[in-house]
């Protein structure tokens, strides 16, 4: 099972078995927030794979590759360096 991180859904492999994968409404408020850290996380990720250093990378930049308001930042990490 893959996170899309574009559409914030998860999506199927096609080795998966049939089940479903949960809806964000059916989700708990932790699974949820590890979701949208670990988007941030991949954004960043995604960002350093293109080239870009780590400590070139701002807060506005890594949200808006997640497609988040810059603030979710802050409720998921104390700071950039964390």
């Amino acid at each position: 099972m893959h996170y899309n991180t574009s559409v914030h859904e998860f999506t199927e492999s096609p080795h998966m078995s049939e089940t479903k994968a949960p809806k964000a409404d059916q989700l708990s408020r932790t699974e949820r927030k590890d979701l949208t850290r670990n988007s941030l996380l991949q954004a960043a990720l995604q960002l350093i794979g293109e080239g870009r250093s780590f400590t070139s990378l701002g807060i506005r930049e890594i949200t808006r590759e997640a497609e988040m308001v810059p603030n979710a930042f802050y409720r998921h990490f104390r700071n950039p360096d964390e």
